[in-house]
């Protein structure tokens, strides 16, 4: 017996040394989409904070590519050892792994969820000069161009690419799918008109429909938001079960030190109930929602079957 436990010892101790030294390096945080999007502007919040509290440069990487799969896969086959996370979103953790037959990585065996962020509504923007000041007047102008008006997505499978699905299908109406590389690239299309309608993320629509370059006409989410007050959610226009969010979380390769996985859970639970940030996430409609870690984990796994279900409803194909 007194073998056994000093063998077991012997494996548990160097991992408990590493991870009471870590950090002693630069920390990498890849976000797989474009500068720019709500999950690039989370990102570098979140990132300058934890730079502030582990007293380590937190070096921010995008790799964007094939709707966030490419920067994520990347992560999957990073060293396990507490120096590389990913921002993981509602798509690459929930979705895809239904959305797609095959995919390079598995959400749940070679990653382990690190903390929840937060969660965001949606915002379905149009330009400013599109006909209708409602979203019922929009519909009504849609019907009437029959075949001739397309929406935006930020990718293949994405929560944007669903929810436009399920648009169309409740208002019967035939919008064309044009998939974008990353939120940034679909909105300059909508402010440009080569674009009719994006049912965008929240951080990065709303400045611009402050600014009077895109015009919101329903929020999806569960309730108004203080950044857009006189814009009704899609349950106040009569689509109920529509308040679909987005949620932004942290993820490491599986096998990352469990010490190391609940320091930075506790790390992102102390930074997201900061006055100052919170008020500037209330700003861009991000609400934190702490979870432990066990919590979170079960959480993700809870959201690929609920999101699973609703890219069958959909009827959205990966192209």
């Amino acid at each position: 017996m007194k073998k056994l436990i000093a063998a077991l010892a012997c494996a548990v101790l160097p991992g408990l040394a590493s991870a009471q030294a870590w950090p002693d390096k630069p920390v990498r945080l890849v976000i797989p989409f474009p500068a720019g999007g709500g999950a690039d502007i989370l990102g570098r919040n979140v990132g300058a904070k934890l730079q502030e509290r582990l007293k380590q440069p937190v070096v921010i990487e995008n790799t964007p590519g094939a709707g966030g799969i490419v920067g994520t896969q990347k992560v999957a086959t990073s060293a396990a050892d507490g120096y590389t996370f990913v921002m993981g979103i509602t798509n690459t953790f929930a979705i895809n792994r239904t959305f797609y037959e095959k995919m390079p990585y598995d959400p749940i065996k070679d990653f382990v969820g690190v903390a929840l962020l937060a969660v965001s509504p949606h915002i379905l923007v149009v330009h400013p000069d599109t006909p209708g000041r409602t979203l019922p007047e929009y519909v009504d102008y849609v019907k009437a161009n029959k075949g001739k008006l397309s929406y935006a997505s930020y990718g293949n499978g994405s929560t944007t690419h669903l929810i436009s699905e399920m648009f169309n299908e409740f208002y019967r109406v035939d919008l064309v799918h044009v998939p974008y590389k990353g939120m940034p690239p679909a909105l300059t299309d909508v402010m440009g008109q080569r674009i009719s309608m994006l049912i965008s993320s929240s951080a990065p629509a709303i400045p611009l429909v402050q600014g009077r370059k895109l015009k919101a006409l329903a929020i999806y989410g569960p309730s108004r938001i203080d950044a857009l007050p006189d814009v009704p959610t899609t349950a106040e226009l009569g689509m109920k079960d529509a308040a679909l969010t987005l949620w932004y979380g942290l993820f490491a390769p599986a096998g990352t030190p469990r010490a190391i996985v609940e320091r930075m859970n506790a790390e992102v639970k102390a930074i997201v109930a900061d006055k100052e940030v919170l008020e500037s996430l209330s700003k861009a409609a991000l609400f934190p929602q702490p979870m432990g870690v066990d919590e979170f984990n079960a959480w993700v796994n809870a959201e690929g079957t609920r999101w699973g279900q609703l890219v069958k409803l959909s009827g959205a194909k990966a192209e």
